[in-house]
């Protein structure tokens, strides 16, 4: 395994319906990236935003429920008319981008600014930064396990628009069950095929060997995560000068976290909007963990009324 490597199984029945976990990742994205390109766009040419979904998906659920692409485009339909949302999803998977270009071949007849881009997101982030200058930048990068590496989200993304004035966000997933697969092979004694170069695509994700002495030192697999991920954001932020907001995802309450949803933003008005936004989306979280419904139950606490507006629904 590669740092910046998806694995992923086109039988997997991820992209089947939404699970809690991804609602919480959902909602936080619904209600701060509106609020953010409101208030960067103000000052931006044309208020024009760039948004980058670095592993983007099919943009829908096979049951029909949003992705993030529909979702981001919902977005970028409700403020049309006063930002430009430019939106750049990248997709890896050939059936995956197959059901994305479509969601964006209807964004684009609607007026809406949307680019599918098929390949890894390391190949085409040179052409979206160059897309984005001038513009404010808000990028989610969302892999499956390991996910782009410490120098391409340091030095390409933060590193290139150091000189920029406009503001440059990036809110990622830091993957805790491959920080425990990995980490559990330098305690195993078992000779693992490929184990050295999955521990050094783990380095290279990371920014270093840092972390090997973190999860050794742990007292547990929680413990390990916690510190790793704590330590992680610490480097980028020192790295690229902003602060940072760290929310653990779970699919339950009492299940461990599957990943960190990392925010890092350089104004403390980015960090205070996501907190809230994220604040926010825990109470969708919590009803997403409610056990299904069913007659005769005491007490229904009953699910969201659907989205108002035909710029929702437009996206469904």
């Amino acid at each position: 395994m590669k740092a910046g490597e998806e694995v992923r199984d086109d039988t997997s029945p991820f992209f089947v319906s939404k699970k809690a976990a991804a609602v919480l990742k959902h909602a936080i994205l619904d209600k701060y990236v509106v609020p953010f390109a409101s208030k960067v766009g103000k000052y931006a040419p044309d208020g024009r935003v760039v948004y980058l979904d670095g592993y983007a998906g099919p943009g829908r659920y096979d049951d029909g429920t949003p992705g993030s692409p529909a979702l981001i485009l919902e977005s970028a339909a409700a403020i049309a008319d006063f930002r430009k949302l430019d939106c750049y999803f990248i997709e890896k998977n050939r059936k995956n981008f197959q059901s994305l270009s479509q969601l964006v071949v209807e964004a684009r007849e609607q007026g809406l600014d949307a680019h599918a881009l098929q390949g890894r997101v390391e190949r085409h982030l040179d052409h979206v930064l160059e897309a984005a200058q001038g513009a404010p930048l808000f990028a989610f990068l969302d892999p499956f396990g390991l996910g782009i590496t410490f120098e391409a989200l340091t030095e390409r993304i933060f590193g290139s628009r150091r000189a920029s004035r406009q503001p440059t966000e990036v809110l990622l997933n830091f993957n805790a069950n491959a920080v425990r697969r990995i980490g559990g092979l330098l305690i195993s004694r078992k000779n693992t095929p490929g184990k050295p170069a999955t521990l050094r695509a783990l380095d290279v994700a990371c920014g270093g060997d840092w972390w090997r002495e973190e999860f050794v030192n742990s007292a547990d697999n929680a413990e390990a995560v916690g510190r790793i991920t704590r330590g992680y954001a610490r480097r980028v932020g020192r790295a690229v000068g902003a602060g940072s907001r760290t929310v653990g995802v779970r699919n339950c309450a009492n299940l461990q976290v599957a990943y960190s949803l990392v925010h890092f933003s350089r104004h403390r008005d980015g960090l205070w909007l996501f907190g809230e936004a994220a604040s926010l989306a825990q109470v969708e979280w919590r009803r997403a963990c409610l056990p299904p419904e069913t007659p005769g139950m005491l007490f229904n606490a009953g699910r969201p009324p659907p989205r108002s507006g035909t710029a929702g629904a437009r996206w469904r």
